[in-house]
């Protein structure tokens, strides 16, 4: 986004820390709603890694990403036998 009109739209906008800690939690929400899963960062680990971290199998089946690509989540039940032979429906 061009500078001028970032600040033309966000005027008072984090900047730096505040800015980094603020878009983290805007990814983990989102993460959140459409995979219900956290994207954590492992500290016990050498070097430090990330993993996901799901809810429960139920939790995972709901969440939003399924609607929205109009699919089931895998390894879940999706339909009807043979369901997956027909074309979606646009």
């Amino acid at each position: 986004m061009l500078p001028a009109l970032k600040q033309a739209l966000f005027p008072d906008a984090p900047s730096g820390d505040d800015a980094k800690a603020l878009t983290e939690a805007a990814k983990q929400l989102i993460y959140l709603w459409y995979v219900s899963a956290f994207y954590l960062v492992i500290p016990d680990s050498n070097p430090p890694t990330r993993a996901w971290v799901y809810g429960t199998p139920e939790q995972y089946r709901r969440a939003l990403l399924w609607s929205v690509i109009q699919a089931h989540a895998p390894m879940t039940p999706g339909g009807q036998p043979g369901y997956w032979a027909s074309a979606p429906k646009i």
